[in-house]
């Protein structure tokens, strides 16, 4: 009982380490940085190809440091899968696509995406092509004129950026899932990522705890 008391003391009064602060420098600066460029030097084509790849490489570069040192940079995970999941769900792209993976047609919807950008006339740059079918992978609005971002136009670039992390991995694994699982995992991964930021860190340890007891028992029998 004291050794839990003082475990949970511990995780609540332990201080940012300087790794944390380190990432969370570049996660919430990466989105500031891009707005700076883009008013000095502007968007050509090739920054809508590079803009998406590089947050979503950052992103699992983040990710991964964050895991590798999970003692240091535990809050900073919680964070990070926060903000992702927020993003996520109000760019929409991740819900879309799953409801386009239930029915077998997310791949036959982004081969169309990208024919119709590229046989469009005046013909347009392949970069241009590449960036329109990665937007259409990150968000989805069926109303663009009750669209959130109208609401709330000071943090929708910020949003977006934080979206375009997880766009290409969630819908590698659509493409990768069986139809009727699509949304199940959409559903599942939501309902996980919601649970990992809201419970604290020993309710996990009780979950990991049980499930090693589960697995023991079942070896025993």
């Amino acid at each position: 009982m004291n050794t839990e008391q003082s475990t949970s003391t511990d995780e609540k009064a332990s201080p940012i380490s300087s790794l944390e602060l380190w990432l969370y420098g570049v996660l919430f600066g990466w989105p500031l940085a891009v707005a700076l460029y883009g008013n000095i030097f502007g968007f050509d084509q090739n920054a809508g190809v590079w803009y998406p790849i590089g947050s979503s490489l950052l992103g699992l570069l983040l990710a991964i440091i964050a895991l590798r040192n999970y003692t240091l940079a535990r809050h900073f995970l919680r964070c990070l899968v926060a903000v992702l999941l927020i993003s996520v769900l109000l760019a929409g792209g991740f819900y879309h696509n799953a409801t386009l993976a239930s029915d077998g047609s997310l791949w036959r919807t982004m081969v169309h995406t990208y024919h119709m950008y590229d046989n469009v006339q005046p013909p347009v740059s392949r970069q241009t092509v590449i960036s329109n079918l990665l937007d259409s992978v990150t968000h989805f609005l069926h109303h663009p004129d009750q669209d959130w971002r109208v609401l709330i136009p000071m943090i929708s670039d910020h949003i977006m950026c934080y979206a375009r992390m997880a766009a290409p991995y969630h819908t590698l694994l659509l493409l990768m899932t069986p139809r009727f699982l699509a949304m199940p995992i959409y559903y599942g991964l939501v309902l996980l990522g919601a649970l990992y930021v809201v419970l604290p860190s020993r309710a996990w340890k009780w979950v990991r705890g049980g499930i090693a007891k589960t697995r023991l028992m079942l070896r025993r029998h």
